[in-house]
């Protein structure tokens, strides 16, 4: 085995090959890196200049075997002085810049292994993880991912989930509650409510964006028999900080029993308005949805829900008439729901983007503003005084006609009872 080594002449840098010296060379390269001068072994070489002194050679460019890297260092070392006594005085090369030349040489040697494709052995483990880092986007839980104060509140909810590396709710489930958040905060208004009952909640985002986006919401309870505690934790954890000062519990038992009971605390214990009281549900399958319409008309409460598995319960004929109109069943039933309820409540139907989830109809039920029966009564009969001037007035005209349309034989018919009045008021009129 052969070590190269340098030999400075007056212009040109000479390349030799050295007989490997084993450990006492590696000591002596050991101790060119630690800056310790080495004792010579003959003094006579050096004191006549006639060799480089080759122990540090080795340990700064062992890395470099290939005949164009040494041809590179050939042109980047500064000539030495062909005299004798400068090398006697100053036996050594400058290491520093050797080591310099050696570590731009390994960056250049680099560049063929990238376009070649091979993956260059990284000598910094730390540099080589921060580039990384760098370059893709924020990992959850790291300080790229925290919320800023500048940032919409969408975005700052959502990159708190992440930076509690949470995996429930997941994204599609964030943007599905957020949709519906939104739409029930412009339909109701920001003071529209001060309760919300999240019913088939699982992980109660719905709930906690609602007390987020609405001032007024002091309380958000989620009604779900199924247990979720990764989104339960997540929630709390991510978005504990954006509700501040209000509540948000969960009840794990079935809607028919916990809904109504919710309903007549909230009532009777706090002594809340029915009217400020919201029940809302996102995606319930049909049958759970109209047990919460049920229930919420009983309870006169404000109602908000996005149906899915509709099903026919009259046996298909709903199903039936929509495949024979050309109609998506899912909209029919949806329809049918919404005039269901306009028998007690203002009904709107909104639409979501289909981006964000197929079934995207929105059932928004606002509470009649009436004052008990009384003014039931006063919109009774009004309604009813309102239909009698419309038939005195369509009947009135109906007989002036009647009475000009005879006196030029062109009269409506008559009944048989009344033709003979009729022909002699007609003949002879009254004075």
């Amino acid at each position: 085995m052969v070590v190269l080594g340098l030999k400075e002449r007056s212009n040109e840098t000479a390349v030799t090959e050295l007989p490997f010296a084993g450990p006492e060379s590696e000591a002596g390269g050991s101790e060119a890196k630690a800056g310790i001068q080495p004792s010579s072994a003959s003094p006579e070489p050096e004191a006549a200049g006639s060799h480089v002194d080759r122990s540090h050679v080795p340990s700064a460019c062992h890395n470099l075997k290939s005949e164009a890297a040494w041809t590179k260092a050939k042109s980047g070392i500064q000539p030495a002085s062909t005299s004798p006594e400068p090398e006697a005085t100053g036996s050594h090369i400058d290491r520093s810049h050797v080591l310099s030349v050696c570590h731009s040489l390994k960056s250049e040697a680099a560049g063929p292994k990238a376009k070649a494709g091979t993956q260059p052995t990284s000598t910094n483990p730390e540099a080589e993880a921060t580039a990384a880092r760098v370059d893709r986007s924020p990992a959850p839980g790291s300080e790229a991912a925290k919320p800023f104060p500048n940032e919409t509140l969408e975005r700052r909810l959502y990159n708190a989930l992440r930076y509690t590396a949470t995996c429930s709710p997941t994204s599609k489930e964030f943007h599905e509650s957020y949709a519906f958040a939104v739409a029930v905060r412009n339909h109701y208004g920001i003071r529209g409510f001060d309760v919300v009952l999240d019913v088939c909640g699982g992980h109660g985002a719905l709930a906690a964006m609602l007390l987020t986006m609405v001032p007024t919401c002091r309380l958000g309870v989620v009604i779900d028999p199924a247990e979720c505690v990764v989104g339960e934790r997540g929630v709390r954890e991510a978005w504990h900080s954006f509700y501040t000062g209000k509540e948000l519990r969960y009840r794990r038992v079935p809607l028919q029993e916990a809904l109504a009971e919710e309903i007549e605390q909230c009532v009777s214990v706090q002594e809340i308005p029915v009217e400020r009281i919201l029940v809302v549900a996102c995606h319930a399958c049909q049958y759970l949805t109209d047990e919460v319409l049920t229930i919420s008309e009983t309870a006169g409460v404000n109602v908000c829900v996005m149906p899915c598995c509709q099903k026919d319960s009259t046996g298909g004929s709903f199903k039936n008439f929509a495949k024979s109109a050309g109609v998506d069943f899912g909209l029919a039933l949806d329809l049918h729901t919404a005039g269901r309820m306009q028998r007690s409540y203002d009904v709107k139907m909104k639409l979501l983007t289909k981006a964000c989830t197929p079934q995207n109809r929105l059932i928004l039920c606002r509470r009649k503003n009436d004052r008990g029966e009384e003014v039931k009564k006063e919109r009774k009969e009004k309604s009813v005084a309102k239909l009698k001037t419309a038939y005195h007035a369509a009947h009135s005209g109906e007989s002036s006609q009647a009475k000009v349309g005879s006196t030029i034989g062109q009269g409506p018919r008559c009944p048989t009872g009344d033709l003979e009045d009729t022909i002699d008021q007609s003949v002879h009129p009254a004075k």
